[in-house]
């Protein structure tokens, strides 16, 4: 996992740098505005790399009893739960309705899920809800970076 978390990093250092270069030298400098913004691709990298490492540290606080990365336990495993069919991991024990909504895992299915999962799918098992967005929308970050590997089932 923290292989993972540095290859994001990595990642979002890149692009700072790439953007870097796109700045003009010394010699071709360009006057900015006292107050200017950090360009829309810097921010949203930032903001993605906040939104992972907030997601990481929610996740172990809030989904860490009942669900691990790699191994089913009370709940089922979560590496390569982003664009899954829910109720497809092999060896858990899901329930009917689970299984058979049909569903696959998204930002909007996994918002809906993190929000209400009994409201969203009517008889599965889980009782555990998040009221906040943010929380849902950093765990949902966290989990995209969990990329299914060839032992994933």
């Amino acid at each position: 996992m923290i292989l993972r978390t540095s290859l994001v990093f990595v990642t979002v250092a890149m692009t700072a740098c790439s953007a870097a270069e796109d700045r003009p030298t010394s010699h071709m400098r360009q006057t900015l505005p006292v107050n200017a913004e950090p360009s829309p691709t810097t921010q949203n990298a930032d903001t993605l790399a906040e939104d992972i490492r907030a997601g990481e540290k929610l996740y172990a606080s809030r989904c860490g009893a009942c669900h691990s990365v790699d191994a089913n336990r009370i709940g089922p495993m979560h590496r390569g739960v982003y664009g899954r069919v829910a109720g497809s991991v092999a060896e858990y024990n899901y329930s009917d309705a689970l299984i058979q909504s049909g569903v696959v895992w998204n930002e909007q299915s996994l918002d809906q899920w993190l929000a209400n999962p009994q409201d969203f799918i009517p008889g599965q098992k889980m009782g555990y809800r998040l009221s906040k967005e943010y929380d849902h929308r950093a765990i949902i970050a966290f989990l995209k970076t969990l990329t299914p590997t060839d032992a994933t089932p």
